[in-house]
C-alpha cells in the first residue's frame, strides 16, 4: 500500500492523541500526510517507497505491529460492547500504562452508554505476523 493510504487509515481509526503519538514515533508519515507522497522535501521518496513495500524492513515491521496492536484491541472492545452499544474507532483509544496497552473509552461515549464502566481489562499477544487482542469490560447498570 502507498503511505498516504496508511495515513488515511491512521486518521480513520485513531483519536487525536493517538494520531500525535503515531506521528511522533513515525515522523516520516507526518510529512507524507502533510505534503502528499511525491512532494516531501528532504526525504528520499524512492528509498521510502522501497522501505514501505519491503515487508522484511525493521521499520516497516514496527509500523505494522504498532497499528495491528491498536486495531486488534479496538476491534475486541467493539465486540465486547456490541450489540448493546456501538462504539466508533475514535470512542476507543489505546494508551500504554506501565508498559501494557490500556483501553480508554472517550468521555462522550461513557456518557452515552446505559451502564457505568468500572474497569476495562485488555490483553495483547503477538508472534511474528499474528496479533490477537482480548478485552473484558466490567460494568454496572445505571
Amino acid at each position: 500500500r502507498k503511505p498516504f493510504q496508511l495515513t488515511r487509515f491512521v486518521k480513520r481509526i485513531f483519536d487525536s492523541e493517538e494520531i500525535n503519538e503515531f506521528y511522533c514515533l513515525f515522523p516520516e508519515f507526518k510529512k507524507c500526510a502533510k505534503n502528499g507522497w511525491e512532494r516531501i522535501d528532504g526525504v528520499d521518496t524512492k528509498y521510502m517507497k522501497e522501505m514501505l513495500v519491503d515487508a522484511t524492513n525493521e521499520r516497516n515491521q514496527l509500523v505494522v505491529k504498532y497499528l495491528a496492536v491498536r486495531w486488534s484491541l479496538k476491534e475486541a472492545a467493539y465486540k465486547a460492547l456490541y450489540p448493546h452499544h456501538k462504539a466508533t474507532w475514535k470512542d476507543l483509544s489505546v494508551k500504554k500504562v506501565e508498559g501494557k496497552p490500556c483501553l480508554i473509552l472517550s468521555k462522550r461515549f461513557q456518557q452515552e452508554i446505559s451502564f457505568d464502566i468500572l474497569k476495562t481489562h485488555s490483553s495483547i499477544s503477538h508472534d511474528g505476523e499474528y496479533v490477537i487482542g482480548q478485552v473484558l469490560i466490567e460494568g454496572e447498570n445505571q
